[in-house]
């Protein structure tokens, strides 16, 4: 943890401090060594909340974008009494969730329940040579579009599409998705075509919107292009900037 309870006050740590856990109120040790980030630790045998993970600097880094009020910000359920420890909760309550360990599908599913309002982003440094980046989509809100129905395979990439008046009696007439190439040129806002091998398919069970960290300033939501169709994923592209502005955190 980055923030322990020291008389009341939420302080950073600090060599040889001593505080309280915001959660279970139990001590806290402020570990300010040489191999890891400075951080607070519960005394050994002590682990309060089972969603945490051990902090990175690629954790910290991503933080420190909010002020420290809304950084590591107890979400406590009234009805359960359940509390867990958001990585960051902005001033629109919207919790933002840095996720860098593998993650257990029940577990994503009792922290979306839990949080609700709240966004995955994801260091997707290990796996992202797994992913190829395919070619631009269309809007697709643009009502070029809306009679053109786009298909594509998560393993290879591939894209085909047809087109509404075209369906017969259940019968529908594919065609090459290079046909509307030029037309969807004009239309793209960010969406992209793309491959996975061996996805991590936790994140393509998400109900809440993620955002995998590929780093080098850029952020891709993985997306559903179609919402009605589960196999219709693609990859939005987002400057990072944009991303953290846009959620009230503050870029230097």
């Amino acid at each position: 943890m980055k923030f322990s309870l020291v008389n009341g006050e939420r302080l950073p740590p600090f060599p040889k401090g001593r505080g309280i856990c915001p959660v279970c109120g139990y001590k806290t040790v402020a570990r300010c060594g040489t191999q890891k980030i400075w951080h607070w630790a519960h005394r050994p045998g002590k682990e309060c909340d089972k969603w945490w993970e051990s902090e990175t600097e690629w954790h910290r880094d991503w933080k420190e974008y909010w002020p420290d009020e809304n950084q590591e910000v107890v979400h406590f359920d009234e009805e359960t009494g359940e509390k867990h420890i958001a990585d960051v909760k902005n001033d629109n309550a919207v919790v933002i969730e840095f996720q860098n360990s593998p993650l257990a599908l029940d577990e994503l599913r009792s922290r979306e329940l839990f949080y609700k309002n709240m966004i995955w982003i994801v260091n997707a440094e290990k796996f992202q040579h797994n992913i190829k980046i395919g070619g631009k989509l269309p809007n697709p809100n643009n009502e070029e579009f809306k009679e053109i129905c786009l298909y594509s395979t998560l393993k290879n990439g591939h894209w085909i599409f047809y087109r509404r008046s075209d369906e017969r009696d259940g019968w529908r007439l594919c065609q090459p998705f290079p046909e509307i190439e030029d037309n969807i040129e004009s239309s793209h806002i960010g969406h992209y075509s793309f491959s996975w091998k061996r996805p991590k398919k936790v994140w393509l069970n998400a109900t809440k919107p993620v955002l995998f960290d590929f780093g080098y300033g850029t952020l891709w939501n993985l997306c559903r292009f179609t919402p009605d169709k589960p196999d219709s994923f693609c990859l939005r592209k987002y400057n990072t900037q944009q991303v953290i502005s846009l959620y009230g955190g503050m870029v230097n």
